[in-house]
């Protein structure tokens, strides 16, 4: 492939890739289709496939484009100077992303894929998860593999409020809002890494937490 050839693939890519993101935001993954995508780039259907291989190569890509808007939303300069308040930042910034850019979001989690994911998605998941990590700093005491681990945790706990409140199904579990469930959460997981850090470990060091043996 020729330079020439070579910056023409990279402006389709992006066009498709813009053009797919357009559509799921406003139909979800469901209303994304290699026809409606040639024809909004347009393109013949054969130049689809010559950038994507399938459609899960595309949800990939499309998946990894949200990742990265998360990532910028979480990299934002915090308001909150206290590290608990700081958390409890993260988590609204999270809050508020899956609620403006619902069908993103949600295609993160439900579109199946059948393929593996490659490795530079992992290392965009990684990237979100930093954040946490960071800011659980305080409460594991350097130990990279703990605060690997609870960010891992805070996530799927964030990620689950986050899925209930969306679907209207908070009034189920007998919650007000995903903030107050939210804060309740972190405050009660905070309050047990603080009982974890005072007993003299760093909660999750040594192997043997319930998580890990499940």
């Amino acid at each position: 492939m020729t330079q020439i050839e070579s910056k023409s693939h990279q402006a389709l890519k992006n066009i498709l890739l813009h053009s797919a993101i357009s559509v799921v935001e406003k139909e979800g993954f469901a209303g994304l289709n290699v026809r409606k995508l040639a024809s909004m780039a347009g393109c013949a259907i054969g130049m689809v496939y010559k950038i994507f291989e399938n459609m899960d190569d595309l949800a990939i890509h499309v998946n990894a484009a949200t990742l990265e808007l998360i990532d910028s939303r979480m990299a934002q300069p915090m308001a909150a100077t206290d590290p608990k308040e700081a958390i409890h930042e993260l988590a609204e910034r999270y809050i508020d992303f899956s609620r403006r850019n619902f069908h993103l979001w949600s295609m993160l989690f439900e579109h199946r894929m059948e393929r593996d994911l490659p490795e530079w998605f992992h290392a965009s998941i990684a990237r979100n998860f930093r954040h946490v990590e960071q800011a659980l700093a305080p409460w594991t005491h350097g130990d990279p593999q703990a605060a690997a681990l609870h960010a891992k945790v805070v996530w799927a706990a964030l990620h689950g409020i986050c899925s209930l409140s969306i679907s209207g199904k908070l009034d189920t579990v007998g919650a007000q809002s995903a903030s107050i469930l939210a804060r309740h959460m972190l405050e009660n997981y905070m309050a047990g890494l603080e009982a974890n850090s005072e007993g003299g470990r760093s909660p999750g060091a040594d192997g043997n937490s319930t998580l890990q043996k499940g």
